[in-house]
């Protein structure tokens, strides 16, 4: 292959079958010019170039009144977006979506400038994400809009791709027989008690505290981290067997004092070093919260009941929860009768 001339954004060079080709000399990209003549093809390569310098001085001008009108545009990465969209909802909220927004599968585009970004850079970062990483990305692109920082959605909400969750199911009686049974530590075997019985969140049920129960008229009382101050509290009557399990904790302080220290992180962690070990696949502490709103159902507890029980106000969020359960409906004639 023969260069004949090297200028702008486009080479021209001919193959060893004669027939003329541009390369973009930033991206690569090779073309065929489909001629053998030289004259016909320079004139093509002058083309390409000039369509190329005008799609660089159209860029150039609306950047000009990008700048005058907020001078501050060109400068905003998406990670000026991550650090602010990490800034809202609770503490907890916060933590995670820092944590989240600090991996490296969004190094691609962290030092990006948002009015530069294109819809083929996050469709191409979308291809490796997950579920749980894809929604992020979304909020994050949807906040920069609403603030302002974006004139218009890069990728449109109706075309923004959607990765289906993997399923998930609650700890099964028999996996949390296995887990108290093989678990040695004594606060730990009854933290994971109560997380059965209670079906509260890894969290809240790690803060709970000698105050939150009410022995007079044996209640479990406790507000829910996710849902702010401001929010109703849990408010569980005590059975006999979370009663028992309850009487052999604390009677002041903090009910788990060691697996409240550690964090969320390693609570999750020692649980699945503590599954793997006996054979247990499938299933995280969040699964507790599954187990106890399958339970609920098929047991016919009432939904209002299950719905206040964990702390929440809608109720796709429970069906969610139980949407594997099989109930079987009794006969009618049995009611009748």
């Amino acid at each position: 292959m023969k260069e004949l001339i090297m200028k702008s954004a486009y080479r021209l060079f001919k193959r060893g079958n004669g027939v003329y080709y541009v390369e973009h000399n930033e991206s690569g990209q090779q073309r065929s010019l489909k001629t053998k003549d030289k004259q016909e093809a320079q004139k093509l390569f002058h083309v390409h170039n000039d369509a190329a310098n005008g799609q660089q001085i159209n860029f150039e001008i609306g950047m000009t009144y990008i700048k005058a009108g907020d001078p501050g545009a060109v400068l905003r990465t998406w990670q000026n977006v991550f650090d602010e969209v990490s800034t809202r909802g609770s503490e907890n909220t916060q933590s995670r979506r820092h944590r989240l927004y600090s991996k490296k599968c969004f190094d691609c585009i962290r030092n990006k400038s948002l009015i530069e970004t294109t819809s083929e850079d996050l469709l191409r970062l979308l291809k490796r994400l997950g579920s749980f990483d894809n929604a992020h990305l979304k909020l994050a692109q949807n906040y920069a809009e609403d603030i302002g920082w974006l004139s218009r959605l890069i990728v449109p909400r109706k075309l923004w791709p959607k990765i289906k969750p993997k399923q998930k199911r609650g700890v099964t009686k028999c996996e949390h027989k296995q887990i108290i049974a093989a678990e040695q530590n004594a606060e730990r075997k009854a933290y994971y008690q109560l997380l059965w019985e209670t079906g509260a969140s890894q969290t809240d049920a790690a803060n709970l505290t000698a105050e939150n129960i009410d022995w007079e008229n044996e209640r479990l009382i406790y507000q829910r981290c996710k849902l702010g101050p401001d929010s109703k509290p849990a408010i569980m009557k005590l059975g006999s067997t979370l009663k028992a399990v309850l009487m052999d904790l604390p009677s002041t302080g903090p009910l788990f004092p060691k697996v409240q220290q550690e964090g969320a992180g390693a609570r999750a962690a020692e649980f699945c070093r503590r599954i793997r070990l006996i054979g247990i696949q499938g299933v995280s502490l969040h699964s507790y919260r599954y187990a106890w709103a399958e339970r609920a159902r098929v047991c016919g507890y009432p939904e209002r009941y299950a719905l206040a029980a964990l702390g929440h106000t809608s109720k796709a969020v429970h069906h969610a929860y139980a949407k594997n359960v099989e109930v079987e409906v009794p006969a009618l004639e049995g009611y009748q009768n």
